[in-house]
Order: C-alpha cells, then sequence, then structure tokens
C-alpha cells in the first residue's frame, strides 16, 4: 500500500496551470479556499470552497488553481483495487472522509497512516460524482475576455491564463496587451509577473 494512496495540501501564492493530460492515478481534488478549474473535453467546472471533485483514472483532464487556493489532493493508484467510479464530476464528501483526511493531515505514525488509507480508499469507492455545471461554471462557460460576469480576481486570473496560452504559442507582448489588456503592456508584464511562477 505504500504509495499507493497519497495525500498532499498546499496553498500558492500563484496561478497554476496543468497542461491537458491523462490521469495515471483516480484523484479527488478538495478545494478549502479558493478555487479551482477542472477543464474535461469541452467543459471547465469551478470548483469552489468547500466543493470536491473526482477524477477517475485515465481521465483526460487539464487544470487551472487561482492564486492563493488551498488545495488538497487525494490520488489512488490505479492498481488499487475497488469499485471506483469511472465518472468524472463533483461529489459530496461524507462526514467520515473529510475526518479520515484531515486526521492523516496531522499524522506522523506510519502504521495509523496505512490504517487511514484504506477507510479512504472505502469512502473514494462510495463517491457518487454528477457531471453536472455549477452555476459559477456555467457563467465561465459564456467568459470572453472582454465581457465577465465573474469577480474580478477571477477575471484577471482567466486573463493571465489566456495570456499565458498566447505566449507559449509565440505571440509577441505586445500583440497580447492588445488582445487581452487594452493595449497596456506595462499592465499586462505586471500581472504576469505577480501571477506566473518563472
Amino acid at each position: 500500500m505504500n504509495f499507493a494512496i497519497e495525500h498532499t495540501h498546499d496553498t500558492s501564492p500563484y496561478l497554476l496551470i496543468t497542461g491537458r493530460k491523462h490521469t495515471l492515478k483516480h484523484r479527488l481534488i478538495i478545494v478549502e479556499s479558493g478555487l479551482a478549474l477542472v477543464r474535461l473535453g469541452k467543459q471547465e467546472y469551478a470548483v469552489e470552497a468547500g466543493h470536491a471533485f473526482w477524477l477517475p483514472f485515465d481521465c483526460l483532464v487539464s487544470t487551472t488553481y487561482l492564486p492563493n487556493s488551498s488545495i488538497t489532493d487525494v490520488t489512488i493508484s490505479a492498481r488499487v483495487s475497488g469499485r471506483f467510479s469511472k465518472q468524472a464530476g463533483f461529489v459530496t464528501l461524507s462526514p467520515m472522509l473529510k475526518a479520515t483526511i484531515a486526521q492523516l493531515r496531522g499524522n506522523n505514525s506510519e502504521e495509523y497512516s496505512q490504517t487511514l488509507k484504506q477507510v479512504i480508499k472505502h469512502e473514494c469507492m462510495t463517491l457518487k460524482p454528477s457531471p453536472t455545471l455549477s452555476p459559477l461554471s456555467e457563467t465561465l462557460s459564456q467568459w470572453s475576455p472582454t465581457t465577465s460576469g465573474l469577480e474580478k480576481e477571477i477575471h484577471l486570473g482567466l486573463l493571465v491564463r489566456e495570456a499565458r496560452k498566447m505566449k507559449l504559442s509565440g505571440k509577441s507582448d505586445e500583440l497580447i496587451a492588445n488582445a487581452l489588456f487594452g493595449g497596456q503592456v506595462a499592465q499586462f508584464h505586471a500581472l504576469y509577473q505577480a501571477l506566473i511562477e518563472s
């Protein structure tokens, strides 16, 4: 069971973006604070604070974590036997699963950790993911750089993510600033340097 079930908890001051790739493990993303964006196909799911999202093994996904988001990530190796859901989507965590993850975070005993991980495995097998878009997810699907019904922090995060995509495809800073920041190159540079880890 060593490394078969792993658990991390991180908070980053930066905008964190992963490229689209297949998951190598089952994955449970729990947002403690901030916002995670999970893209599956053409749909992007907004996972808000207090919510969780299940990703099964071999799921094609990309994720974006807005700055200062606090995320707990539980991964379960595909080799772990059990009937885990093959459907991605929002999940409701049982009080038992929440308490077990909290216990695991503060525990140093290897033997106790293994017991806790068995509980996590069992609880994750009972998850019933729902692919239904939340209201914020629906708003995100309508987002464009020029119109936004989103909070300023989310809008800026999406602008910088779009700028990064353009930058990686070889677009000049001037072209990016014109397309996304009203021609303000200095504003683009300041936001990009503040939000993207160099």
